[in-house]
């Protein structure tokens, strides 16, 4: 990590600012990552419960979210990429809900408050930061727990990683 300069935090340009602020709430965020994929179950290929239909989340649909997040112009862009799959049958219906809300919930409890703490800052590109690192976390704990219950009904027909 790079040291802060001699006028202090004063003196740290505003992008380091918001990487600092952004590196506080990194262990707060990996929690609910670990808690929503611990409580989604969206690694295992099951009937959803809003259609009754049969869904599964792949790596590959996990890696797209992710893609579209590093290359998306906000955070919005990104949920609406999710609510897409969760229209075509993608996603699960339920789960795909929370994670937009749990998406939205990250501008409230994280992006503002970081940005209130930078002046200058843009709420908008912070909140598309910790976009982007809540799903890299996502994808990486779902890789996990799909490798730990491989064989309790977490198995899948995407297992190229």
């Amino acid at each position: 990590m790079p040291s802060i300069p001699q006028g202090g935090i004063a003196g740290m340009s505003t992008e380091l600012k918001i990487k600092r602020q952004i590196d506080t709430k990194i262990t707060p965020l990996i929690k609910e990552v670990r808690d929503y994929v611990t409580n989604a179950n969206i690694h295992i290929k099951r009937k959803d419960s809003k259609d009754n239909k049969t869904r599964e989340i792949t790596d590959t649909k996990m890696r797209n979210l992710l893609n579209v997040a590093a290359n998306a112009s906000s955070g919005e862009e990104v949920i609406s990429y999710l609510r897409y799959q969760i229209g075509r049958g993608e996603w699960f219906w339920n789960e795909g809900e929370k994670l937009i809300n749990d998406l939205q919930n990250i501008r409230q409890k994280y992006a503002q408050d970081i940005a209130k703490e930078v002046p200058n800052s843009n709420i908008e590109e912070i909140w598309l930061k910790l976009i982007y690192l809540y799903l890299g976390y996502m994808n990486r704990e779902f890789k996990y727990v799909k490798q730990r219950d491989k064989g309790k009904g977490g198995k899948t027909e995407d297992e190229e990683d």
